[in-house]
């Protein structure tokens, strides 16, 4: 039998919670692991742990300005439905969007983006350097 390889380039899944996301987010959490940092060079590894950062600092913006998904939805013109995908850690937003979440819930963008670094345990003053020879 032929083993069988999965394309390089999987589509992310949509509709509920990735069951991997109370693993990221209990991780980033974990006072145990006070310098850990979960970022690394692969698109689709760090793609699940920045939707779940994103998606809890901006629920906790929104609930600490007593708004309702439905209420912040509203302001940001864009679907609950949307909205709660995004606080779920289920997609992301695009700046655009992201900008668009900030005024809606009253908060500066650059903070919340500071937060969501804080969150992830993103190392002040780093700046990650690639591999300077080409992939093959």
């Amino acid at each position: 039998m032929p083993n069988q390889q999965s394309p390089t380039h999987a589509k992310p899944r949509k509709g509920k919670s990735p069951a991997h996301l109370p693993t990221v987010q209990q991780m980033m959490t974990d006072p145990d692991e006070e310098n850990a940092y979960a970022l690394f060079a692969r698109y689709d590894i760090n793609s699940p742990i920045v939707a779940t950062a994103v998606g809890v600092v901006l629920a906790a913006q929104r609930q600490s300005v007593n708004l309702t998904p439905n209420a912040a939805a509203n302001r940001a013109d864009m679907s609950a439905e949307r909205l709660r995908s995004i606080e779920k850690g289920v997609s992301q937003p695009n700046i655009s969007t992201f900008l668009c979440l900030c005024e809606a819930i009253g908060v500066d963008p650059r903070e919340l983006f500071n937060r969501v670094l804080t969150y992830m345990r993103y190392p002040v003053g780093y700046v990650p350097v690639r591999n300077s020879q080409p992939d093959r």
